[in-house]
């Protein structure tokens, strides 16, 4: 009896000792994104915030990343806010990174970027690539909203391994030979991002053309995806809950990114939920905004810095003529804000 119990306690002993070396292992061999759309960067920066230290979060995919700057709204207002776009954010991504962000956060403003509510990756069940939804996935906390999350993603596409996500080591194991001396380090960093998730692109596209669109047929519609719609709703349903301001967004977008018939969707749904919409397509909107296409692109679909600043100053005033924001600028709670402001000034000038 004792050889049992001592074979079968040496066989409890090497599975956990198998089990904490995948612990130990996992956040190594997760892939880091950190360079042009650092979604790594920007979910750990997010937690990395003292909790109930932003007035407005900002979602949507890669083009919002771009187009929106929380330090220039800082420096210029003295709003708090954190850009929390990851790649190819999808609806249904952005209402579980709204979900896990009430959990630390108390916004009085969410920005949407509504790309995603319509065909994007549609051979795909999520409207994205499995590998782009992983990335906004991974960095997360283990916590109820990274759970449900990942059940939502399995259960709505069949190709989504639900043990991967549970213990992505069995997943990314056989990176081994590509890792380098970042992905030791990186897990032992400190996770401040000073740009608060904005990414700063410098490309210009000189050849873009695109001068908005006008509203002729408000008639014309174009239908969302089912599962994104279902979402976005989701999204709205959120926000009243915990009494949050949403605004509806579309940043500029050229070649037919973003068409009149998509406009007037979003405005109906705008419209019948009593929110804001507010589409950067729309030549009114494009004209005050002082958007030039051949300025202000990195290419058709994302913004480069100097059109992030007239997005972002354009969405500044829509909150101080709306909403009655504090300003953070001199109170010493936010001394972190203004340490970090003089970096964001530094990179921008690089």
């Amino acid at each position: 009896m004792k050889k049992v119990i001592c074979a079968f306690s040496k066989l409890v002993l090497s599975f956990f000792i198998i089990f904490l070396c995948i612990l130990i292992l996992t956040p190594v061999f997760i892939p880091k994104y950190l360079e042009e759309f650092p979604t790594t960067l920007v979910i750990d920066g997010f937690y990395a915030l003292p909790e109930n230290n932003i007035d407005v979060l900002i979602l949507g995919s890669s083009q919002v990343m771009t187009s929106v700057s929380p330090m220039r709204m800082y420096e210029q207002y003295g709003y708090t806010s954190y850009n929390l776009g990851t790649e190819q954010q999808n609806m249904v991504t952005s209402y579980y990174l709204l979900k896990e962000a009430l959990t630390y956060q108390s916004p009085q403003v969410v920005i949407l970027d509504v790309r995603f509510l319509f065909p994007y990756a549609e051979d795909f069940p999520l409207n994205s690539t499995g590998e782009f939804v992983r990335k906004s996935i991974d960095p997360l906390k283990w916590s109820e909203n990274k759970w449900e999350f990942i059940h939502t993603v399995c259960n709505l596409d069949a190709e989504q391994e639900l043990l991967y996500y549970l213990f992505p080591f069995f997943r990314f194991h056989a990176r081994w030979s590509d890792l380098s001396l970042q992905d030791f380090t990186y897990p032992l960093q400190n996770k401040n991002n000073p740009l608060r998730g904005f990414s700063i692109s410098r490309q210009i596209d000189t050849e873009n053309q695109f001068e908005g669109f006008l509203i002729t047929d408000s008639s014309l519609t174009a239908a969302p995806l089912p599962t994104m719609e279902e979402y976005l709703y989701k999204i709205i349903d959120l926000c009243k809950t915990h009494d949050i301001s949403l605004v509806l967004i579309k940043t500029p977008m050229s070649n037919g990114g973003f068409q009149e018939s998509e406009h007037n969707t979003v405005e109906k749904i705008a419209d019948n939920a009593n929110i804001k919409f507010i589409d950067f397509n729309e030549k009114s909107v494009y004209d005050a905004a002082a958007f030039n296409a051949s300025s202000d692109y990195n290419d058709d679909t994302h913004i480069n810095y100097n059109g992030a600043c007239k997005i972002t100053d354009y969405l500044a005033e829509y909150i101080a003529d709306t909403y009655s924001l504090p300003d953070c600028r001199s109170l010493s709670a936010f001394d972190h804000w203004n340490r970090d402001l003089q970096i964001y000034n530094q990179k921008i000038s690089e």
